[in-house]
């Protein structure tokens, strides 16, 4: 089973919960998971963010152009485009 960045992010948020500091946390992590658990730097950012008073596990929005907005349409678009002139290319 692959586990999440919530499933991570909910570890560690328990861990905080608990009154452990971050090398406490990421101790237990590391011994449980081995290299597949998350790294010091991930540890320590999560703590800094629940001292600051997030409870969120998710992800917050960012702004600017999503990384890929690929949609049906879009592909029947560009395959009709492509078969009306070979020669076009696509960045």
């Amino acid at each position: 089973m692959e586990l999440s960045r919530i499933h991570w992010r909910a570890m560690i948020f328990y861990n905080y919960k608990c009154g452990l500091n971050q090398s406490q946390s990421l101790e237990p992590l590391r011994l449980a998971f081995g290299d597949t658990a998350p790294s010091r730097t991930i540890v320590f950012d999560w703590f800094a963010e629940f001292r600051r008073g997030r409870v969120s596990l998710e992800d917050e929005a960012r702004e600017g152009q999503p990384l890929s907005s690929t949609t049906q349409e879009a592909v029947a678009a560009m395959q009709a485009l492509v078969e009306e002139d070979p020669q076009l290319t696509v960045q």
